[in-house]
């Protein structure tokens, strides 16, 4: 009996007729109960125009966490029919609860401070604040219908929301309040990040590249680059050094000055996670090959990467590293959520029932403790004590 690491376990099989008639039926069939046949869940083939021996296979969509199947295969010619014995495996138990936000909204970012106070925003300006580690949620007003896209705290009263509709979103008071900010910006800008990495400094960034600065805490801000064609979907900085990630990295080692193209690959880079002082991380798509995830690591703040094989057959969207601890995790398209515990040397794969759903943002504040937050509301928590 084998674990199941998957949401969508592989099941093969290949039937000879040797030398008999052509075999015409053929079915995968699958259950919770000894011997599953057509009766249950099942999926039927046509072999009979393919070559001999014949060999197809199927994934296992939405399968009970925890619980014990059965495969068996099904054939059929003219002399007669045959089964194929019983193969058994069990699922991986679900090992993140599924919250209720109180909204179908699409989540776009979610943050914890600790275990108890926490933010999520997304679609139709919707922002919410949980005090009990996100069993519950009340809404802040935000003033905007706007499609909020990135948020960053930089502390407990001291946060940054931006989003469609040239939104930029400000709170001083821990969120009781949100104030619209004018950053002097370009028609119709989409602002899909935002960055401070002190109170005075931090960036602006629009989903084609144009970057906008303060120096005085989001008072006034300056363009210092144009938008392009490529697209760009996150921003860190750390002194001079900026860099952007999307259709490929940008870098500035003068504050925004001037770019350089940095590790040109064709992937489209969804985020940056930095581990002071000199770890960098990058997550994403690979638009080369049937749209994979990818993650590098750089331990030269972006100088030189390494890329890390995380087996992802989908698109990463967020990546986070558990303060204090070498436990991290990744999250993306059709569900999937992967977990380390060496810094992200190996990742193994968490199983979730949530195929279809695109995750947007994972946070945690503890190695016990992470929320993962998605398209239509979905909001999950960490169940267990570590990752798998």
């Amino acid at each position: 009996m084998a674990q199941i690491y998957s949401g969508k376990p592989n099941v093969g099989v290949t039937v000879v007729s040797a030398g008999a008639s052509p075999i015409t039926d053929l079915a995968i069939c699958w259950g919770e109960a000894p011997h599953p046949d057509l009766n249950g869940d099942h999926r039927n083939f046509s072999p009979s125009d393919s070559p001999d021996p014949y060999t197809t296979g199927m994934s296992l969509y939405d399968l009970n966490p925890g619980a014990k199947y059965y495969v068996r295969c099904y054939a059929k010619n003219s002399h007669g029919e045959v089964w194929s014995e019983d193969v058994s495996f069990t699922m991986l138990p679900m090992l993140w609860d599924v919250l209720d936000p109180g909204t179908t909204n699409s989540i776009n970012s979610v943050f914890f401070h600790d275990e108890n106070v926490g933010w999520i925003c997304g679609s139709g300006g919707m922002i919410k604040k949980s005090t009990d580690g996100g069993s519950t949620w009340t809404t802040s007003y935000s003033g905007t219908s706007a499609y909020l896209l990135n948020m960053k705290w930089f502390d407990q009263n001291n946060a940054w929301i931006v989003g469609n509709q040239n939104t930029v979103l400000r709170t001083t008071n821990g969120g009781d309040t949100w104030q619209s900010i004018d950053a002097g910006t370009i028609e119709s800008a989409q602002f899909i990040s935002v960055y401070f990495e002190n109170p005075l400094t931090g960036y602006l960034v629009s989903i084609y590249g144009a970057v906008f600065k303060t120096s005085d805490g989001g008072s006034s801000w300056q363009q210092i680059r144009n938008e392009g064609s490529s697209v760009f979907n996150d921003i860190w900085a750390s002194g001079d050094k900026v860099i952007m990630a999307g259709e490929g990295l940008r870098i500035s080692e003068d504050g925004g000055a001037t770019w350089r193209a940095g590790l040109v690959i064709a992937h489209e880079y969804q985020q940056i996670l930095c581990r002071e002082p000199n770890t960098l991380w990058v997550v994403g798509i690979n638009e080369d090959y049937h749209s994979y995830g990818v993650l590098y690591k750089s331990d030269d703040l972006g100088e030189t990467w390494t890329k890390i094989n995380t087996k992802a057959e989908s698109g990463i969207n967020s990546i986070c590293l558990a303060p204090g601890t070498q436990n991290m995790w990744l999250v993306g398209k059709h569900g999937v959520i992967f977990s380390s515990t060496n810094d992200g040397l190996n990742w193994t794969l968490n199983y979730n029932l949530m195929n279809t759903i695109a995750f947007q943002s994972v946070c945690a504040v503890n190695a016990n403790t992470a929320w993962i937050a998605g398209y239509g509301g979905k909001l999950l928590k960490l169940k267990h004590s570590k990752p798998l």
